[in-house]
């Protein structure tokens, strides 16, 4: 280590100049310089995160899934995949990836007779603070972000693009249960599916998401819902409260059939811009609304896109062909969950 006084005035900033050798400050230890793809590694306090910078490294992660699935592992700027071939990682993925707010663009996936279709085919992990854009083709359980969610945590995060597939199909994610949660999240993407069709998510087993919402067109023949396609935690005792959706553009009369333990309130679409009419939420800390963000809806204090509806449901009895327009937007209804009165 070389050090180095500059005197500016009558301040002197001292310069520390690391060598590239491995070595240790504060509890904090860097890894030597790497000479493939292969991304750095940092630990802090004896916990290692490994550093994806490049588009190269991301890839070399996923072709490399064995040596990552426990890892924790944080991106440190925006990446595009574009023209690189993408697996979906997690078989399942244990660990932490923490995007830090950035994210990764061009993921592309077309693989219709393969299920755990995703940026994550299977995460029992956790995933925060991240995006991800692209499309998605399988079969089941495809979601944007997470084929296939057992228990684990997603939070904090949100999908664009499209996603298609035959069977438990969503924006986020296909398929959550173990008690696996969702909080602070969306997705805004397209979603086409035969059965078991949400915004947000395909099918909800069991498991809690709260603070998220769905936009975009959904579209199935069952089991299709704007946020979750299949409700099913029902058959457990579950519940569903402080919820609402709206009447006016999702031209239903009820926001999720055959499911007696919600608590779910229809409003019109002047209602649902409307902060009184949520009188349970934290407009300080969580959502926030203005004419000017999001169309005129609730909206994450912690989006960057403010963008919102959707509608959970379960409806055999009324197959879609299509969609129902929402603002411009193609969307069934608006639904909105409340943390800590969540979907469990």
């Amino acid at each position: 280590m070389k050090k180095s006084n500059l005197r500016i005035g009558k301040s002197i900033i001292t310069t520390l100049v690391l060598s590239t050798s491995m070595m240790s400050l504060t509890g904090v230890t860097f890894a030597a310089q790497v000479t493939n793809d292969a991304p750095p590694s940092v630990t802090i306090q004896g916990v290692t995160w490994y550093q994806i910078s490049t588009a190269a490294q991301l890839e070399y992660i996923d072709q490399n899934q064995g040596n990552y699935l426990n890892a924790n592992i944080e991106l440190m700027n925006n990446l595009d995949l574009t023209g690189f071939a993408w697996t979906p990682f997690g078989t399942p993925f244990s660990g932490t990836f923490n995007g830090q707010g950035y994210g990764v663009s061009g993921v592309t996936v077309d693989e219709p007779s393969s299920d755990y279709v995703g940026f994550f085919g299977t995460n029992s992990g956790t995933v925060e603070n991240f995006h991800v854009n692209g499309s998605m083709i399988g079969h089941d359980e495809v979601g944007s972000l997470v084929g296939i969610q057992n228990g684990g945590t997603i939070t904090d995060s949100y999908a664009t693009g499209s996603v298609q597939g035959a069977n438990f199909v969503g924006g986020l994610v296909g398929i959550l249960r173990k008690q696996g949660t969702i909080s602070d999240s969306y997705a805004t993407g397209t979603v086409t599916s035969n059965k078991y069709a949400g915004g947000l998510v395909g099918l909800d087993v069991s498991s809690s998401i709260a603070d998220s919402y769905a936009t975009g067109s959904v579209t199935g023949s069952l089991y299709t819902g704007g946020l979750v396609g299949l409700v099913s935690m029902h058959q457990s005792g579950g519940s569903i409260t402080n919820s609402y959706f709206d009447t006016t553009t999702s031209g239903q009369s009820q926001g999720v059939s055959n499911f007696p333990q919600s608590t779910i309130t229809s409003e019109l679409d002047t209602a649902m811009k409307t902060e009184a009419t949520f009188s349970s939420w934290d407009f300080a800390k969580t959502w926030g609304i203005s004419s000017a963000i999001n169309h005129g809806y609730p909206y994450l204090l912690n989006d960057h896109s403010f963008n919102g509806g959707g509608l959970v449901g379960q409806m055999p009895e009324v197959p879609l062909a299509g969609v129902l327009p929402l603002l411009g937007l193609a969307g069934v209804g608006v639904f909105w969950l409340r943390r800590r009165q969540s979907v469990k």
